[in-house]
C-alpha cells in the first residue's frame, strides 16, 4: 500500500516546478511580446524617417527644377540660326516653325519633352545666363537666348 505521507511531502514539489516554469514562460513570452512591439515601433519610425528623407530631397530637387526653370524660360535660337528655335514657357516648349507646344517635365539636370508620337529626353546646361546646351540622342545641340 502506498505511503500517503510520503506522498504528501513530494506533491508540492512538481506543482511548485510546475509554477516556476509556467512562470518563466510568460516572463520569456512577454519579453518577446515586448522585443515584438519595441521592433514594430522601430521599423514604424523608421518608415516615417524614410517617407520624411524622401520628401525633403523631393521638396530640394523641386527648388533646384524650379531655378533651372528660371534659367530655361525664354526664347531660343539654334547657334547659325537667325530665327527663334524654340520658346520655353512655364507648361510647354513651343516651336513657331510648327506652331506647335509640348509639354514637358524638368528632371533635375534633364529635360523630358512629350511630342505627340515620342518622348526625348535631354541632358542640360548652361555657359553664362544665354547660351543653353541641350544634349540627347543625336549628340550636343548650342542655343543663344534672344529677346524676341
Amino acid at each position: 500500500m502506498p505511503d500517503h505521507n510520503k506522498m504528501n511531502k513530494l506533491y508540492p514539489l512538481p506543482v511548485f516546478a510546475l509554477l516556476i516554469m509556467s512562470s518563466c514562460n510568460y516572463s520569456s513570452k512577454s519579453s518577446n511580446n515586448n522585443l515584438a512591439s519595441k521592433l514594430r515601433g522601430d521599423s514604424v519610425s523608421l518608415v516615417a524617417k524614410k517617407a520624411d528623407l524622401a520628401k525633403k530631397s523631393k521638396e530640394a530637387n523641386s527648388a533646384s527644377d524650379n531655378d533651372s526653370l528660371k534659367y530655361l524660360l525664354g526664347v531660343w535660337n539654334l547657334i547659325g540660326s537667325n530665327n527663334p528655335t524654340f520658346e520655353i514657357k512655364k507648361s510647354s516648349f513651343y516651336y513657331p516653325e510648327h506652331f506647335k507646344s509640348y509639354q514637358y517635365k524638368i528632371i533635375k539636370d534633364s529635360v523630358k519633352i512629350y511630342y505627340e508620337d515620342f518622348n526625348e529626353s535631354f541632358a542640360f546646361g548652361f555657359k553664362g545666363k544665354d547660351t543653353l546646351t541641350l544634349k540627347g540622342e543625336d549628340g550636343l545641340s548650342v542655343y543663344y537666348r534672344t529677346k524676341e
